[in-house]
């Protein structure tokens, strides 16, 4: 009986145990399907697209794209808002106009 006495403690904290691991993968699951479904699919390809052109103007640049300096970044989006562009919706647009 003294070994029965022992293991039923041991046995009620796995139990408890095994109880909040499994509301953590439950939890982690949940938290993954939250954080897949909250951005469009239109989006994330946006993201994906945007992400490829920084990094392509950074290996023609010399640049390194991770980690970004904030310089690069800025002198990324310095060079593309001085580009022109097509708007599938109002055809050619001029680079943004400055006053310098």
């Amino acid at each position: 009986m003294e070994i029965a006495s022992n293991v039923t403690p041991i046995l009620s904290d796995l139990a408890k145990n095994m109880e909040a691991l499994e509301q953590l993968v439950y939890a982690s699951k949940l938290a993954t399907e939250f954080a897949k479904n909250s951005r469009s699919t239109n989006t994330i390809k946006s993201y994906a697209s945007d992400w490829r052109d920084f990094d392509s103007w950074c290996q023609k640049s010399k640049l390194l794209s991770l980690p970004a300096d904030p310089r690069s970044v800025a002198c990324y989006l310095t060079d593309r808002a001085s580009q022109p562009f097509i708007d599938p919706t109002e055809n050619f647009q001029s680079p943004l106009k400055t006053q310098l």
